[in-house]
C-alpha cells in the first residue's frame, strides 16, 4: 500500500526531496471497504502533520501552507476554535468529508493550532474514533 501511494502520489517525493530528515505524517486511503472514491486500484493520501528532525512540529499553519505549496492533501479540518467536550463528540461521527465518500468517517484528528504539550512534556494530539465507525468494525 505504502509503495502504491508514493507511486501515485508523486508530490510527497517532492517534499521528502525538498525536506530531508522531516516526517510526513498522513494515512494511505482507498483501501478494504472505505474506498473514499478512489476507483480500483487507486489509492489517495490524506497528510495531518509534520516533524521536524529535531522532534519538534510544524504548528497547523506551517504544516497547511507547506502541504499546499506541493499539493499535497490534508485531512478536511472540521473545526478551529477552543476545546469544546461537545465538540468533539458531535464532530467524530459522521458522514465522510473525504473525496464524496459515501460512508461515515473513521473519526477525527485533535490538536492544537500553535504546539502545546502537557505538565510531561507530552505533545497534545490525539484521535477520537466515531461511534458508527466502532459499530460498524463490531460487526
Amino acid at each position: 500500500m505504502f509503495w502504491k501511494t508514493f507511486r501515485q502520489c508523486p508530490q510527497i517525493e517532492q517534499f521528502c526531496r525538498d525536506f530531508d530528515g522531516y516526517t510526513l505524517y498522513g494515512e494511505s486511503i482507498g483501501n478494504k471497504e472505505l474506498n473514499y472514491g478512489f476507483g480500483s486500484g487507486k489509492v489517495g493520501y490524506a497528510a495531518f502533520d509534520i516533524m521536524k528532525p529535531d522532534g519538534t512540529w510544524f504548528s497547523y499553519e506551517e504544516f497547511a501552507k507547506t502541504c499546499d505549496h506541493y499539493g499535497i492533501p490534508r485531512v478536511p479540518v472540521l473545526y478551529i476554535g477552543p476545546y469544546s467536550f461537545e465538540c468533539v463528540c458531535l464532530l467524530s461521527d459522521g458522514p465522510s468529508l473525504f473525496n464524496n465518500a459515501k460512508h461515515h468517517r473513521e473519526g477525527i484528528v485533535i490538536r492544537s493550532y500553535e504546539e502545546n504539550t502537557s505538565k510531561f512534556g507530552i505533545r497534545k494530539c490525539f484521535k477520537v474514533v466515531g461511534a458508527t465507525y466502532l459499530e460498524k468494525s463490531k460487526s
